[in-house]
């Protein structure tokens, strides 16, 4: 198929200054993300309330809560990561939180654990593609300098959603332990809602549209943008277009291109990483409130504990806008989860509970600003036309780690205590750092018209 070399909407995007366009796309991310952040930093805590008000063991608690979300986050992000790059950023992210709110409705009124557990899943399929195809969406509108730091943003507003689970869940465990797990699904339900209703504001992704050869569209998008940025900044001309690169409009492909020859180590490193990482980060996660019960400490006040722990999500996102854009994103993903790594082994030997909460807080430090790396990165190494599956594919890998490693480690806690626990994560945080430093490409500041042209 013939190329031009012209200016192309993502050159005219790039130069943009960051204005209040800019920041309503953002928050319209942002929203979405909080509820999605909500629930799948809340299940530890919404497990352990179930567990409670059911009757049930924590192993059984784990598959119906946690393992039966990451498997509906696993089909979700696979198949509506994929729409994503063949339907449009747009289509999935109006669609995604209209089937969490039904869900969580049906969820929080059925009466026994198989049918909880069938919604839940459905809850789990909405959430999947939120993430990937946030990742996707802001790498593809923002400028290219600050895209770390505005996808940054977007998280540190979305992650308050890790400790607010947490507080909502203890507030309501103190009012009524029973209800308070049905509770907390009414809210997702309503949040959801609203965000749904507010998302059919947000516009398409012209390099989207501009790869699937809708030119026109991709032009009128663009120019919508930005008059409004010259609006909003008060300016009479923008600035000048830098970079130019040839527009190659996407043929249609199939899952299969991330394993052509160009792609296939990129796509390797990417599974590798994301089950190891996840496998590591989210057994923390779900695991916490449990590290707290088995120590002999109450529902009510693990649910406390797991909130001070997971306010270093907010303090870490903040902390990472400022260097997001400044370190390499590969050497950034390293440094941050091996901090988590040896703070974690530090956790599993302490019984200070103060040293554990400090440690705890800095544990989820760390990964965060891992986890804000790695986003912007693995948007980052992918050509539009597959950015999508991509990151679909890796965040579903995400899920099947999220949904399996914290089965087997609720065992490992019950049998073999915190230590073996903690051992298994460090050596699954080993896996990523070589994983990273022998494959990982560097990213950071690239075009993504660069990377697309692939």
């Amino acid at each position: 198929m013939g190329s031009k070399k012209s200016v192309n909407v993502g050159d005219r995007l790039d130069r943009l200054p960051f204005s209040r366009f800019h920041l309503k796309f953002l928050l319209l991310i942002a929203g979405g993300e909080f509820f999605a952040l909500f629930m799948i930093f809340g299940q530890g805590s919404l497990a352990v309330l179930v567990e409670h008000a059911l009757g049930l063991s924590a192993v059984v608690g784990t598959l119906i809560i946690p393992t039966s979300f990451y498997m509906g986050m696993l089909v979700g992000t696979l198949v509506l990561g994929r729409f994503a790059d063949t339907h449009g950023r747009r289509f999935v992210y109006f669609m995604n939180l209209g089937i969490v709110a039904v869900a969580s409705v049906l969820a929080a009124i059925m009466p026994n654990y198989i049918l909880i557990s069938i919604f839940i899943f459905i809850i789990g399929l909405g959430v999947g593609p939120e993430l990937g195809v946030a990742d996707t969406y802001v790498s593809e509108v923002m400028p290219k300098n600050s895209r770390g730091a505005r996808l940054a943003l977007v998280y540190t507003i979305a992650v308050i959603g890790a400790p607010v689970a947490s507080l909502v869940m203890y507030g309501l465990s103190g009012f009524n332990l029973d209800l308070s797990w049905r509770i907390t699904l009414i809210i997702v339900a309503a949040g959801s809602t609203i965000m749904w209703i507010l998302r059919r504001k947000i516009i398409e992704s012209p390099r989207w549209l501009e790869g699937k050869g809708m030119k026109k569209q991709a032009d009128d998008e663009t120019t919508m943008i930005e008059k409004r940025v010259m609006k909003y900044n008060h300016l009479r001309k923008l600035p000048n277009i830098v970079h130019t690169t040839e527009v190659v409009p996407h043929k249609k492909v199939g899952w299969g291109e991330l394993f052509s020859k160009k792609l296939r180590l990129r796509t390797i490193m990417i599974i590798i990483f994301q089950y190891a990482q996840s496998g590591a980060a989210f057994t923390f996660n779900v695991l916490v409130p449990l590290f707290f019960v088995d120590k002999g400490y109450t529902i009510t006040s693990s649910i406390l504990f797991t909130m001070i722990i997971f306010s270093g999500f907010v303090v870490g996102s903040i902390f990472n806008i400022g260097i997001v854009d400044k370190i390499e994103r590969k050497y950034g993903i390293v440094i941050f989860i091996l901090a988590a790594g040896i703070l974690g082994l530090l956790f599993a030997v302490t019984s200070n509970l103060y040293l554990m909460l400090a440690l705890g807080f800095f544990i989820q430090f760390s990964f965060w600003n891992m986890s804000n790396f790695f986003h912007q990165y693995q948007a980052e190494i992918f050509p539009t036309k597959l950015r999508g599956s991509a990151t679909g594919l890796g965040q579903s890998i995400n899920a099947l780690a999220s949904a399996t490693v914290p089965l087997f480690m609720v065992a490992l806690v019950i049998s073999h205590g915190l230590l073996v626990t903690f051992v298994g994560i460090f050596i699954m945080i080993a896996i990523v750092i070589a994983d990273i430093m022998l494959i990982g490409p560097k990213s950071s500041k690239m075009h993504l018209e660069d990377i697309s042209n692939m």
